[in-house]
């Protein structure tokens, strides 16, 4: 892994201990980026999640939550089965302004683009920043007034090695 950052490449966003002031200072950050800004990927629209989940204490975008929270199984003891919980993923969050950059500086040789058939038959776009272990993912999304536009699903920092590996195997098989 190379120890150089792309020039475009913005800082890291450290959290600080203050998980209510980090979300809020994340969500500026994500508005001014992201949710109020143009954007584009090979010349379409890209859109974040509007949708708001009435339980969420702070009224953000699911958009929001899917660049800075991850899934993680827990066990709720009242309906005694185990579910699915948004939780901190501070690693996710600290990169939470490389989702723009990445998108808008795609065409860069270091950020590695394909389409990728997932196992339902969705179509998915990755740009994986593979120095520095980061994807983004999109999907396609129909519009009435736009055509097709681009929907941020997700990006992540690649924690772990075998999902690295799983990455590698999905850029090695894109057609």
């Amino acid at each position: 892994m190379s120890t150089d950052f792309p020039d475009w490449l913005p800082d890291l966003i450290p959290f600080d201990g203050d998980w209510d002031g980090y979300v809020r200072r994340l969500y500026s950050i994500f508005e001014a980026e992201l949710k109020n800004s143009s954007i584009q990927y090979t010349g379409k629209r890209v859109w974040i999640d509007s949708r708001k989940n009435a339980d969420d204490a702070y009224s953000f975008e699911e958009g929001f939550w899917h660049l800075t929270t991850k899934d993680e199984v827990v066990y709720d003891r009242a309906r005694r089965t185990k579910c699915k919980e948004r939780v901190p993923d501070f690693r996710r969050a600290e990169r939470l302004a490389w989702c723009r950059a990445v998108i808008i500086n795609s065409a860069d040789p270091s950020v590695l683009c394909w389409e990728h058939e997932e196992e339902f038959g969705q179509i998915r776009e990755y740009l994986w920043l593979r120095d520095r272990d980061y994807v983004v993912i999109l999907r396609p999304w129909e519009t009435r007034k736009f055509g097709t536009v681009w929907m941020i699903t997700t990006a992540y920092h690649l924690d772990y090695s075998n999902s690295k590996s799983n990455m590698l195997l999905k850029y090695e098989a894109r057609k």
